[in-house]
């Protein structure tokens, strides 16, 4: 860095100020807080700390969402291992129960099942295919009044584990469709097909994390099927832990918030001061026109194959 910018001759050169050395300026620097400072075995590097309210309100909304699935998830995984270890322990210690015999009048008679031993070949061959069909039926009529009976002297039966799983992922999914927070707003999903993506979540791996792809498909709304560019694999990501691509200027982008949602455009400039840009409408009532100050995260950039 030091090297190019004394590549200009009107800079003011080390001597001409109070620190002697390029190092000890450096280590001022991290001193005072200005940058990061790390001292590695090919040089001092730095990196500038930016404290633009804008830019850290955006990493505080990051860190809470992060914050947010992440204490979903690990809810969700103590839920699940509570679940088993009930479901372990009911089953040892949960023995047959025993229940008074009722009646609703004194003329009502007592019934009691017992087991059917099952009939082998050789003892259904030597009885008529009429006693048979007979010995079936009534089995069935068995069968059927000990469920019925069953369900009504026990009343609701008491859910397992697994169903409880079920209709706990099921209403989770639901609430996650209906509402997607951020900043306290609710927003619709910004996923389209065609578009390059970023994958900044690194439970994917290193081989997919801060790699671009290509949706190919959306599924359940707030979720896609990615196409990875350098590799060709596809994976399911949800959009939390996807973000758009801003393409060089004059490259066509995907309009995915606002008044001009689903239109294709042209990037004409870029203002990184206000996290925004300038784009000119390619399609729709108003093509041709320059929509200013759109903000990064509402444009996306077109995958475009080469003829």
């Amino acid at each position: 860095m030091y090297q190019e910018y004394i590549h200009d001759r009107n800079h003011t050169h080390m001597n001409a100020t109070k620190w002697e050395t390029l190092t000890d300026f450096v280590k001022w620097l991290g001193k005072e807080g200005h940058c990061i400072v790390d001292e590695t075995e090919k040089g001092w590097f730095i990196q500038y700390i930016d404290r633009d309210p804008e830019t850290i309100r955006r990493q505080e909304a990051v860190q809470k969402k992060e914050k947010m699935d992440m204490d979903d998830e690990e809810r969700r995984a103590r839920f699940i291992q509570q679940q088993i270890e009930r479901s372990h322990k009911d089953s040892e210690t949960e023995g047959p129960a025993y229940t008074e015999i009722q009646r609703q009048s004194e003329d009502e008679k007592i019934e009691f099942q017992l087991p059917v031993a099952p009939v082998t070949k050789k003892v259904m061959s030597g009885l008529a295919s009429s006693t048979v069909f007979q010995m079936e039926a009534a089995k069935g009529k068995a069968r059927k009044k000990a469920e019925e009976s069953a369900s009504s002297s026990s009343g609701r039966k008491r859910k397992s584990a697994l169903d409880e799983i079920m209709e706990m992922e099921e209403e989770q999914k639901k609430k996650k469709i209906q509402q997607k927070v951020v900043d306290g707003e609710t927003t619709e999903s910004w996923l389209a097909t065609g578009t390059v993506v970023k994958v900044v979540t690194p439970k994917l791996g290193e081989k997919y994390y801060r790699k671009k792809g290509t949706v190919t498909n959306i599924v359940d709304k707030y979720s896609a099927v990615v196409q990875m560019l350098d590799s060709g694999d596809k994976v399911r990501v949800d959009e939390a832990h996807l973000e758009t691509v801003i393409p060089a200027l004059g490259k066509p982008v995907l309009v995915l918030c606002g008044e001009h949602r689903g239109q294709t455009a042209v990037l004409e400039s870029i203002n990184e001061a206000q996290f925004s840009c300038s784009v000119r409408l390619q399609t729709g009532r108003s093509k041709g026109q320059v929509v200013h100050s759109v903000q990064y995260e509402h444009i996306c950039k077109l995958h475009v194959t080469d003829v």
